[in-house]
Protein backbone atom coordinates (compact mmCIF):
# COMPACT_ATOMS: atom_id res chain seq x y z
CA UNK A 1 0.00 0.00 0.00
CA UNK A 2 2.87 2.49 0.48
CA UNK A 3 4.81 1.60 -2.42
CA UNK A 4 1.12 2.73 -4.07
CA UNK A 5 0.97 5.55 -2.64
CA UNK A 6 4.06 6.89 -3.58
CA UNK A 7 3.91 6.00 -7.10
CA UNK A 8 0.30 8.09 -7.25
CA UNK A 9 2.19 10.75 -5.91
CA UNK A 10 5.15 10.69 -8.22
CA UNK A 11 1.91 10.19 -10.84
CA UNK A 12 -0.07 12.44 -10.53
CA UNK A 13 2.39 15.49 -10.72
CA UNK A 14 3.51 14.44 -14.03
CA UNK A 15 0.00 14.08 -15.63
CA UNK A 16 -0.33 17.88 -14.13
CA UNK A 17 3.06 18.66 -15.76
CA UNK A 18 1.78 17.27 -18.68
CA UNK A 19 -1.33 18.95 -19.18
CA UNK A 20 0.40 22.37 -18.45
CA UNK A 21 2.94 21.54 -21.54
CA UNK A 22 0.09 20.76 -23.58
CA UNK A 23 -2.68 24.13 -22.51
CA UNK A 24 0.81 26.30 -23.25
CA UNK A 25 1.50 24.82 -26.59
CA UNK A 26 -2.10 25.00 -27.75
CA UNK A 27 -2.26 28.63 -26.48
CA UNK A 28 0.97 29.59 -28.31
CA UNK A 29 -0.63 27.98 -31.57
CA UNK A 30 -3.70 29.59 -31.37
CA UNK A 31 -1.61 32.76 -31.05
CA UNK A 32 0.63 32.16 -33.82
CA UNK A 33 -2.32 31.52 -35.90
CA UNK A 34 -4.04 34.49 -34.80
CA UNK A 35 -1.17 36.14 -35.91
CA UNK A 36 -0.90 34.58 -39.00
CA UNK A 37 -4.79 35.48 -39.75
CA UNK A 38 -4.31 39.34 -38.88
CA UNK A 39 -1.13 39.52 -41.47
CA UNK A 40 -3.29 38.13 -43.48
CA UNK A 41 -5.79 40.93 -43.43
CA UNK A 42 -2.89 43.36 -43.21
CA UNK A 43 -2.90 45.03 -46.71
CA UNK A 44 -4.42 47.87 -45.65
CA UNK A 45 -1.93 48.61 -43.29
CA UNK A 46 0.67 47.95 -45.29
CA UNK A 47 -0.36 50.89 -47.97
CA UNK A 48 -0.66 52.79 -45.44
CA UNK A 49 3.16 52.05 -44.33
CA UNK A 50 4.11 52.18 -48.55
CA UNK A 51 1.99 55.94 -48.63
CA UNK A 52 4.72 57.01 -45.69
CA UNK A 53 7.43 55.80 -47.38
CA UNK A 54 6.67 58.04 -50.38
CA UNK A 55 5.93 60.85 -48.07
CA UNK A 56 9.14 60.22 -46.41
CA UNK A 57 11.40 59.82 -49.74
CA UNK A 58 10.05 63.35 -51.31
CA UNK A 59 11.21 64.82 -47.53
CA UNK A 60 14.79 62.73 -48.22
CA UNK A 61 14.28 61.58 -45.18
CA UNK A 62 16.58 58.35 -46.13
CA UNK A 63 16.66 56.52 -42.69
CA UNK A 64 12.95 57.04 -41.38
CA UNK A 65 12.32 55.59 -45.02
CA UNK A 66 14.34 52.69 -44.60
CA UNK A 67 12.98 51.50 -40.96
CA UNK A 68 9.45 52.22 -42.30
CA UNK A 69 10.58 50.09 -45.34
CA UNK A 70 11.62 47.24 -42.77
CA UNK A 71 8.67 47.05 -41.26
CA UNK A 72 6.34 46.85 -43.87
CA UNK A 73 8.92 44.01 -45.41
CA UNK A 74 8.94 42.14 -42.60
CA UNK A 75 4.87 41.67 -42.12
CA UNK A 76 5.24 41.07 -45.51
CA UNK A 77 7.39 38.52 -45.55
CA UNK A 78 5.09 36.55 -42.84
CA UNK A 79 1.90 36.90 -44.66
CA UNK A 80 0.43 33.77 -45.46
CA UNK A 81 -1.94 34.27 -49.62
CA UNK A 82 -3.58 31.27 -49.27
CA UNK A 83 -7.14 32.89 -48.57
CA UNK A 84 -6.35 35.85 -50.71
CA UNK A 85 -7.21 36.15 -54.17
CA UNK A 86 -4.24 37.00 -55.33
CA UNK A 87 -1.60 35.52 -58.33
CA UNK A 88 1.69 34.60 -57.81
CA UNK A 89 2.76 37.02 -60.08
CA UNK A 90 1.56 39.42 -57.89
CA UNK A 91 3.48 38.30 -54.96
CA UNK A 92 6.32 37.91 -57.26
CA UNK A 93 5.45 41.81 -58.35
CA UNK A 94 5.08 43.55 -54.90
CA UNK A 95 8.34 41.50 -53.35
CA UNK A 96 10.14 43.04 -56.60
CA UNK A 97 8.92 46.40 -55.15
CA UNK A 98 10.21 45.73 -52.03
CA UNK A 99 13.31 44.66 -52.97
CA UNK A 100 13.93 47.25 -55.65
CA UNK A 101 12.98 50.08 -52.86
CA UNK A 102 15.43 48.31 -49.86
CA UNK A 103 18.42 48.11 -52.69
CA UNK A 104 18.58 52.07 -53.72
CA UNK A 105 18.16 53.42 -50.07
CA UNK A 106 20.64 51.40 -49.37
CA UNK A 107 23.33 52.83 -51.77
CA UNK A 108 26.37 55.15 -50.66
CA UNK A 109 24.56 57.93 -52.50
CA UNK A 110 21.33 58.06 -53.06
CA UNK A 111 19.47 59.05 -56.01
CA UNK A 112 16.86 61.07 -54.91
CA UNK A 113 14.68 60.78 -58.14
CA UNK A 114 15.45 56.83 -58.73
CA UNK A 115 14.33 56.21 -55.51
CA UNK A 116 11.10 58.32 -55.51
CA UNK A 117 10.38 56.29 -58.96
CA UNK A 118 10.83 53.41 -56.80
CA UNK A 119 8.61 55.08 -53.70
CA UNK A 120 5.81 55.51 -56.38
CA UNK A 121 5.81 52.03 -57.62
CA UNK A 122 5.61 50.36 -54.10
CA UNK A 123 2.61 52.91 -53.13
CA UNK A 124 1.12 52.27 -56.18
CA UNK A 125 1.21 48.48 -56.50
CA UNK A 126 -0.06 47.92 -52.79
CA UNK A 127 -2.78 50.38 -52.90
CA UNK A 128 -3.91 48.03 -55.56
CA UNK A 129 -3.85 45.49 -53.17
CA UNK A 130 -5.76 47.02 -50.55
CA UNK A 131 -8.23 48.54 -52.89
CA UNK A 132 -9.47 46.89 -55.65
CA UNK A 133 -11.78 48.57 -56.85
CA UNK A 134 -10.66 52.44 -56.73
CA UNK A 135 -6.91 52.36 -57.78
CA UNK A 136 -4.87 55.00 -57.40
CA UNK A 137 -3.14 54.25 -60.49
CA UNK A 138 -5.76 54.64 -62.18
CA UNK A 139 -4.79 58.41 -61.62
CA UNK A 140 -1.28 57.65 -64.24
CA UNK A 141 -4.11 57.90 -67.21
CA UNK A 142 -3.74 60.93 -68.78
CA UNK A 143 0.62 60.82 -67.64
CA UNK A 144 0.83 57.90 -70.22
CA UNK A 145 -1.46 59.06 -72.50
CA UNK A 146 0.64 62.71 -72.89
CA UNK A 147 3.67 60.35 -73.39
CA UNK A 148 2.31 57.81 -75.71
CA UNK A 149 1.22 61.12 -77.62
CA UNK A 150 5.18 62.85 -77.54
CA UNK A 151 6.10 59.18 -79.38
CA UNK A 152 3.44 59.85 -81.79
CA UNK A 153 4.93 63.83 -82.57
CA UNK A 154 8.54 62.51 -82.06
CA UNK A 155 8.02 59.60 -84.85
CA UNK A 156 6.08 61.94 -87.08
CA UNK A 157 8.65 65.25 -87.38
CA UNK A 158 11.57 63.79 -85.21
CA UNK A 159 15.17 62.30 -85.28
CA UNK A 160 16.10 58.67 -83.97
CA UNK A 161 17.17 60.13 -80.95
CA UNK A 162 14.28 61.81 -80.25
CA UNK A 163 12.20 58.99 -80.74
CA UNK A 164 14.46 56.94 -78.67
CA UNK A 165 13.53 59.25 -75.50
CA UNK A 166 9.76 59.71 -76.25
CA UNK A 167 9.77 55.34 -76.44
CA UNK A 168 11.74 55.50 -73.21
CA UNK A 169 9.88 58.12 -71.06
CA UNK A 170 6.86 55.98 -72.06
CA UNK A 171 8.33 52.75 -71.24
CA UNK A 172 9.17 54.72 -67.73
CA UNK A 173 5.75 55.63 -67.31
CA UNK A 174 4.47 52.44 -68.10
CA UNK A 175 6.89 50.90 -65.55
CA UNK A 176 5.82 52.50 -62.52
CA UNK A 177 2.28 51.41 -62.58
CA UNK A 178 3.08 47.79 -64.02
CA UNK A 179 3.20 46.78 -60.46
CA UNK A 180 0.07 47.86 -59.61
CA UNK A 181 -1.42 46.33 -62.77
CA UNK A 182 -0.01 43.23 -62.14
CA UNK A 183 -1.98 43.21 -58.86
CA UNK A 184 -5.26 44.24 -60.05
CA UNK A 185 -5.09 42.63 -63.79
CA UNK A 186 -4.55 38.49 -65.39
CA UNK A 187 -1.70 37.29 -65.92
CA UNK A 188 -2.77 36.92 -70.00
CA UNK A 189 -3.35 41.07 -69.84
CA UNK A 190 -0.49 41.91 -68.51
CA UNK A 191 1.92 39.97 -71.23
CA UNK A 192 0.06 41.15 -73.80
CA UNK A 193 0.54 44.99 -72.39
CA UNK A 194 4.11 44.19 -72.04
CA UNK A 195 4.47 42.42 -75.76
CA UNK A 196 3.01 45.72 -77.00
CA UNK A 197 5.56 48.15 -74.77
CA UNK A 198 8.41 45.28 -75.96
CA UNK A 199 7.38 45.87 -79.70
CA UNK A 200 7.94 49.92 -79.06
CA UNK A 201 11.17 49.62 -77.48
CA UNK A 202 12.26 47.02 -80.29
CA UNK A 203 11.25 49.04 -83.43
CA UNK A 204 13.09 52.41 -82.27
CA UNK A 205 16.08 50.61 -81.08
CA UNK A 206 16.26 49.33 -85.18
CA UNK A 207 19.43 50.39 -86.82
CA UNK A 208 16.91 51.50 -89.39
CA UNK A 209 14.02 52.76 -87.75
CA UNK A 210 10.37 51.85 -89.16
CA UNK A 211 8.33 54.42 -88.26
CA UNK A 212 5.65 53.09 -90.13
CA UNK A 213 5.56 50.49 -88.30
CA UNK A 214 6.55 52.54 -84.90
CA UNK A 215 3.35 54.96 -85.84
CA UNK A 216 0.65 51.57 -85.54
CA UNK A 217 2.57 50.37 -82.51
CA UNK A 218 1.85 53.48 -80.63
CA UNK A 219 -1.65 53.99 -81.56
CA UNK A 220 -2.51 50.24 -80.74
CA UNK A 221 -0.93 50.68 -77.51
CA UNK A 222 -3.05 53.91 -76.87
CA UNK A 223 -6.10 52.05 -77.73
CA UNK A 224 -5.07 49.42 -75.09
CA UNK A 225 -4.99 52.21 -72.83
CA UNK A 226 -8.47 52.53 -72.14
CA UNK A 227 -9.62 49.45 -71.13
CA UNK A 228 -6.74 48.47 -69.26
CA UNK A 229 -7.56 51.43 -66.93
CA UNK A 230 -11.38 51.58 -67.07
CA UNK A 231 -12.47 48.51 -69.36
CA UNK A 232 -12.74 45.19 -70.13
CA UNK A 233 -9.53 43.11 -70.15
CA UNK A 234 -11.17 41.33 -73.29
CA UNK A 235 -10.44 44.35 -75.10
CA UNK A 236 -6.73 44.81 -74.18
CA UNK A 237 -6.02 40.82 -75.07
CA UNK A 238 -8.20 41.62 -78.45
CA UNK A 239 -6.03 44.77 -78.89
CA UNK A 240 -2.80 42.46 -78.66
CA UNK A 241 -3.36 39.40 -80.21
CA UNK A 242 -4.25 42.06 -83.66
CA UNK A 243 -0.81 43.25 -82.88
CA UNK A 244 0.86 39.83 -83.10
CA UNK A 245 0.28 38.84 -87.25
CA UNK A 246 2.71 41.55 -88.70
CA UNK A 247 5.55 39.93 -86.33
CA UNK A 248 4.72 36.14 -87.10
CA UNK A 249 4.71 36.79 -90.41
CA UNK A 250 8.57 36.67 -90.68
CA UNK A 251 9.35 33.78 -88.38
CA UNK A 252 6.33 31.76 -90.91
CA UNK A 253 8.52 33.03 -93.69
CA UNK A 254 12.08 32.43 -92.42
CA UNK A 255 10.68 29.06 -90.92
CA UNK A 256 9.65 28.21 -94.42
CA UNK A 257 12.65 29.08 -95.67
CA UNK A 258 14.96 27.05 -93.21
CA UNK A 259 12.47 23.73 -94.15
CA UNK A 260 12.93 24.02 -97.97
CA UNK A 261 16.60 24.32 -97.15
CA UNK A 262 16.81 20.94 -95.23
CA UNK A 263 14.58 19.29 -97.97
CA UNK A 264 16.98 20.36 -100.35
CA UNK A 265 20.17 19.13 -98.46
CA UNK A 266 18.04 16.03 -97.44
CA UNK A 267 16.99 15.43 -101.37
CA UNK A 268 20.59 15.94 -102.53
CA UNK A 269 21.87 13.46 -99.65
CA UNK A 270 19.34 10.81 -100.79
CA UNK A 271 20.62 11.23 -104.82
CA UNK A 272 24.07 10.85 -103.62
CA UNK A 273 23.38 7.85 -101.85
CA UNK A 274 21.77 6.53 -104.82
CA UNK A 275 24.71 7.16 -106.96
CA UNK A 276 27.08 5.55 -104.29
CA UNK A 277 24.73 2.33 -104.43
CA UNK A 278 24.91 2.45 -107.97
CA UNK A 279 28.57 2.81 -108.25
CA UNK A 280 29.50 0.14 -105.78
CA UNK A 281 26.79 -2.51 -107.43
CA UNK A 282 29.12 -3.53 -110.12
CA UNK A 283 32.12 -3.95 -107.96
CA UNK A 284 30.15 -6.57 -105.83
CA UNK A 285 29.51 -9.05 -108.43
CA UNK A 286 32.80 -9.30 -109.77
CA UNK A 287 34.31 -9.30 -106.25
CA UNK A 288 31.66 -12.20 -105.82
CA UNK A 289 33.24 -14.61 -108.43
CA UNK A 290 36.08 -16.41 -108.37
CA UNK A 291 39.44 -14.43 -109.89
CA UNK A 292 41.18 -16.82 -112.00
CA UNK A 293 44.63 -16.26 -113.82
Amino acid sequence: MAVERETNVVYKPLIFRWMVLVAIGCCCFLFFLDQGRAERVNAEAWTQDAERIHQLVKEKQWTEARETLAKLAAGYSRADFSGQDISLEAIHALSECLLDLEGKLNQVRPDPASILSSAVRLRLAFDALSHPNQHLWHGRYQDIIRKAEAVERAVKSGEGEEVRKAVAALDGEYRLIRPAVVVSKSPQTVEKVDSMMAYLRTQANLAEMDREALMDGVKRFKQMMDPLFYGSEKDVVSLGRSMEVPEVLPFLWVGGMIALVLAYVGWRMYRAEQVAVRAEGPVRSVGSTPFHR
